[in-house]
């Protein structure tokens, strides 16, 4: 292999594969990254075999060839370089690097022990809105569970049918749920792990208006930003059946400001530190008021104005959990509907443009 290519290019692409070749490994290959000069592009792959992640980056080939070499080391290095243009050739399993300045060999590992990256057998190529699937994602993520004993709920759960596309995430105690209306998608449902997620999420870049492409396989997914593709296997198993748990009816509704309620939330999550982050919530009129107290802290009461309809009532909650769902949402106003003290509290944005809801379950006071 024979090329030469611009600096910023190339550590651009070097920094996004690097984020999944993991530091510490039993199998040393994975902590390399594999480089295959063709067709005009380099293309940049790293796997920690559960996500892997391609960059193709534009060169200039003198001679084809591919090799791999570590991660780490090879990032250093380029980032390093001083010159626009970087020249890249290989010897056997070796990478020499040439700049202004700068002459550098990395050893490498043979080609051949670098595991195959899956091939996705999709019938059907899905393109969605790339900065909706990613801010539904980002409001959906945070009520995954980060507790991998329950596979299921170590990821988010995604399910197209009719044209409407859903994204359920729960870890049993809060559960967060969207809904967006698409023309042409087609049908699926997969659970994809948090951190293929998370990956998705920062791939996702507000200032290029990148398409996004997803391919649906039978154990895995693509997606395709821009020039970079991700492969990643998928949840097996069955999503558990939220929608029974999300009451029908609410014999209390109030509306506030999400700002000010995550404001004295706040305030109020500090004295509740050494109580399980519980805070309790007390409805009536036209007040709401959030009181946590900690023996060894002391006590907080703050007070928020809202409009109330139905009876008042009181329900005890984790603040995190709460400080979650408000700050998922961007929209000013948010409603709270509650039954008995027993049962979940949902919080929905106030004139949202798609179906969003966060729930969450009381704790015992």
């Amino acid at each position: 292999m024979k090329i030469s290519l611009t600096q910023e290019k190339l550590a651009r692409g070097l920094n996004i594969v690097s984020r999944v070749v993991g530091s510490r490994t039993s199998l040393p290959i994975l902590a390399n990254i594999l480089l295959v000069a063709e067709d005009g592009v380099l293309t940049l792959s790293a796997t920690n075999l559960e996500i892997a992640l391609r960059v193709t980056v534009p060169c200039k080939i003198d001679q084809p060839g591919s090799v791999t070499v570590p991660a780490k080391l090879l990032s250093e290095v380029i980032q390093g370089v001083a010159s626009d243009k970087v020249q890249l050739t290989s010897d056997g399993d070796s990478l020499n690097i040439s700049a202004a300045h700068v002459q550098a060999s990395l050893q490498g590992m043979p080609v051949d022990d670098f595991p195959a990256i899956p091939q996705v057998n999709a019938t059907q190529l899905t393109e969605l809105p790339a900065m909706e699937i990613k801010n539904l994602l980002e409001r959906v993520s945070r009520a995954a569970s980060l507790d991998e004993s329950r596979p299921v709920l170590a990821g988010v759960y995604l399910n197209s049918q009719n044209s409407q596309l859903t994204l359920v995430a729960t870890d049993s105690y809060r559960l967060a749920e969207e809904k967006i209306t698409l023309k042409d998608v087609a049908d699926f449902s997969v659970i994809i792990p948090i951190r293929t997620v998370q990956e998705i999420i920062r791939l996702i870049n507000p200032d290029q208006e990148d398409s996004f492409q997803l391919s649906v396989g039978e154990s895995e997914i693509k997606v395709v930003v821009g020039e970079v593709e991700l492969v990643s296997r998928l949840i097996e198993g069955n999503f558990p059946n939220y929608q029974q748990i999300i009451p029908t009816a609410a014999q209390t509704t109030i509306t506030c400001r999400r700002d000010e309620l995550a404001a004295i939330t706040r305030l109020s999550s500090v004295f509740a530190r050494e109580s399980a982050h519980t805070v309790q919530i007390d409805i009536d009129k036209d007040l709401l008021k959030v009181y946590a107290e900690a023996a060894q802290v002391g006590k907080n009461t703050s007070e928020l104005p809202i409009e109330l309809k139905g009876q008042p009532t009181q329900i005890s909650l984790n603040a995190r959990f709460l400080l979650d769902a408000l700050s998922a949402f961007s929209e000013p106003e948010v409603e709270i509907t509650l039954n008995d003290k027993l049962e979940p509290c949902v919080i929905r944005p106030v004139d949202g443009p798609n179906h969003s809801l966060h729930l969450i379950m009381p704790l015992r006071s």
